[in-house]
């Protein structure tokens, strides 16, 4: 199963990869779903694309995204902490005052993003010549299948726009759970609404434009929460009384095959009538609405963003 995982994967994210990459490589990652959502906004907005936005006066430096993100994630982070508390914050501050902790957890945030995109052009200096000089002997025509944050260099600010949508999607999505009296409440995860509305953000943006970034976060926010309550009744069991829950959108299309494993194991857990077949169908019409995107894919190849773009 892991092998086929591994092999189907990065075939299904190749045809959205190819038109941005130029087919250098491909993604190699459990956030194959975030291309297609990428696509699929781009058939529902339309709007410039993040790196021709031209703003005026002092406001163009807000093109930068090291800059844009220095400003935004502070902000986050104050709003996070002000619903904590002042205490449970100050608590981690270790006696620094605690929004200007908060700011400075922030800023570095951003530093953090700016080193690994930075590191990203590094990486594929060195491993893309690599990895041709063997392919082009051994297995000629395959590329190298690798990790998100090498795709963020096409477009930083869809990264920005995406996580943020994409954690304001998981918000809402808790939210209303909350508010229907759901028995199984989902929390948004800081790995899934980063890497993975990072990454949806990239190809919104390419599709549609800075809104598309925007709506393609937003989906795979949606995406994942979902993902995570239909395999919720199959990990009850390994994580009942610890809150912890596993997920990931790109499950979304393995979810059905666990349930029916499930039940040929002959134990079936509770909820298979419901979840089970809720997985079944979710995961057909995703994977239709993949092939359909696939076939309305573009050949045209997009250069990567210069590091302030």
């Amino acid at each position: 199963m892991t092998a086929l995982f591994w092999t189907i994967m990065p075939a299904i994210a190749r045809p959205f990869t190819e038109p941005v990459t130029d087919g250098l490589f491909t993604l190699g990652h459990l956030q194959t779903m975030d291309l297609p959502a990428g696509a699929l906004a781009g058939k529902i907005v339309s709007s410039k694309k993040s790196s021709e936005i031209e703003l005026p006066g002092i406001l163009s430096i807000l093109t930068d995204y090291t800059v844009l993100l220095a400003l935004i994630i502070p902000i986050l982070y104050i709003l996070i902490g002000v619903v904590v508390g002042a205490d449970q914050v100050a608590a981690l501050s270790g006696g620094q005052n605690w929004i200007i902790w908060l700011i400075m957890q922030g800023i570095g945030f951003a530093a953090g993003v700016a080193v690994v995109l930075f590191g990203v052009r590094m990486f594929l200096a060195a491993m893309i010549p690599a990895f041709e000089g063997i392919a082009n002997r051994l297995l000629p025509g395959t590329q190298p299948a690798l990790d998100s944050p090498l795709f963020f260099q096409f477009s930083p600010t869809g990264v920005i726009l995406g996580f943020l949508s994409c954690f304001a999607a998981m918000v809402v999505f808790t939210l209303v759970q909350v508010a229907i009296g759901m028995s199984v409440i989902i929390f948004p995860g800081p790995i899934f609404f980063f890497f993975d509305g990072a990454l949806a953000g990239v190809f919104g943006d390419r599709h549609g434009g800075w809104v598309g970034a925007i709506v393609a976060g937003a989906i795979m926010g949606i995406l994942i929460d979902v993902t995570a309550l239909l395999l919720y009744p199959l990990q009850a069991g390994f994580f009942a009384g610890t809150g912890l829950n596993f997920g990931g959108g790109d499950y979304i299309l393995w979810a059905p095959i666990y349930w029916i494993l499930n039940l040929i194991g002959g134990s079936p857990v509770e909820g298979f009538g419901t979840y089970g077949v809720a997985s079944i169908i979710i995961a057909a019409v995703v994977l239709a609405t993949i092939f359909w995107l696939i076939r309305k894919q573009p050949k045209k190849t997009v250069e990567p963003a210069g590091l302030g773009d």
